[in-house]
């Protein structure tokens, strides 16, 4: 749990030149006793503040959220229907969450407040085929201002999602064709001297609970950690040598795919 003081340090640091905040890294953000003390803190600094959420808390203090000011909120559902979400989520409710969801949308349609709700749901083997129905159903909801369907992912090998990946379902002929196609167009490409393989490190970075600087929210752990906003500016961190040596990394093919963080990573160069 951030303490206020390293939160405002951090605003209070960065406000200057006007990121985008959002309050979410690895963690459910609703569980934080201080989350709306920290939006009103972001906006009073003129910050355009958003964050993701399980949803499972969204009705906290009857949906307060709604009164906050935040610019944005990106609901992670879990699944298309129950037994997907069971899946995923084996404790929690997926018809109490989505019921949230929707209450949440029907507040804002009548209080008229200014905040765009963003539904994602991740694309598994087990769902690939209900993904449209769930897609026209959630977009049709009034005030529900987007739906997206992200990629698995296993977070830089950190989680076994083998036995949701579609990649497992393929057949061996099929996959074989696709290394040949991605080995051919890398080889075709390999003249041209690529920019880095990573664009995270150039357009944004994650601060830790305890203050600590790291590259990226795959890095959750602060196994890459840059510095910490405690003990100096952030532009120090950012223009830092340690930041600087990641960037170089991230401009090598064959360096970023022996790294242990950015290697396995999704995002990056081996997708």
């Amino acid at each position: 749990m951030m303490s206020f003081q390293v939160f405002k340090r951090i605003i209070d640091d960065v406000k200057h030149f006007q990121p985008r905040v959002v309050l979410h890294h690895s963690g459910e953000s609703f569980l934080h006793k201080d989350l709306f003390e920290f939006i009103h803190y972001a906006k009073e600094a003129h910050l355009t503040v958003g964050l993701t959420t399980n949803g499972t808390l969204l009705a906290r203090e009857d949906f307060r959220i709604l009164s906050t000011g935040i610019d944005s909120l990106n609901i992670s559902l879990g699944g298309t229907g129950e037994e997907d979400y069971r899946r995923v989520r084996t404790a929690d409710d997926f018809a109490v969450v989505k019921e949230n969801i929707l209450t949440l949308a029907s507040r804002k349609r009548e209080s008229g407040v200014k905040i765009r709700l963003c539904v994602n749901v991740v694309s598994t083997k087990y769902n690939k085929d209900s993904l449209e129905d769930f897609k026209e159903e959630i977009s049709s909801v009034e005030g529900i201002d987007d739906v997206l369907v992200r990629r698995l992912l296993n977070w830089s090998g950190s989680v076994d999602v083998r036995d949701l990946s579609m990649n497992d379902s393929m057949d061996v002929d099929k996959k074989r064709r696709q290394h040949s196609l991605r080995r051919r167009l890398r080889q075709t490409l390999g003249g041209l001297r690529p920019r880095n393989l990573c664009k995270s490190v150039h357009q944004s970075a994650g601060i830790l609970w305890d203050g600590t600087i790291v590259p990226c929210c795959i890095d959750f752990n602060g196994t890459l950690a840059l510095g910490n906003i405690v003990d100096g500016p952030f532009l120090d961190t950012w223009n830092g040598k340690k930041m600087a040596r990641l960037r170089k990394m991230l401009r090598s093919r064959r360096l970023t795919k022996n790294h242990p963080i950015c290697g396995p990573c999704r995002f990056g160069p081996q997708t």
